[in-house]
């Protein structure tokens, strides 16, 4: 938390550190095999995103946003998709995940 009291700084380390850790699944499984790529994302992504979250509740858009585009991109590479191919949401429900936030 900032001397502000918002927790912008907060979430913009997490989606760094996130994104961190989804580019190395992308490298090394990337879209190759949706099951183990979603249970890898699960194990390891969603964790950094949901640590201590009822603490910090994101509850600025711009934040839920940031937080979101994580898994909006984990979701194309899942499925070895390009922007715009499929809606986020049919993508969530074909990998069976739920909203981040």
């Amino acid at each position: 938390m900032a001397s502000d009291l918002k927790w912008s700084k907060h979430v913009e380390h997490i989606v760094r550190k996130a994104n961190k850790v989804l580019g190395l699944l992308k490298r090394t499984v990337g879209g190759k095999n949706k099951d183990i790529f979603s249970n890898l994302y699960e194990i390891l992504v969603c964790p950094i995103l949901e640590y201590a979250c009822p603490v910090w509740s994101p509850h600025l858009a711009k934040d839920i946003h940031e937080i979101e585009k994580v898994q909006r991109r984990a979701s194309r590479i899942a499925l070895n998709q390009r922007r715009q191919e499929m809606a986020y949401e049919e993508r969530c429900k074909l990998l069976t995940w739920n909203s981040v936030v």
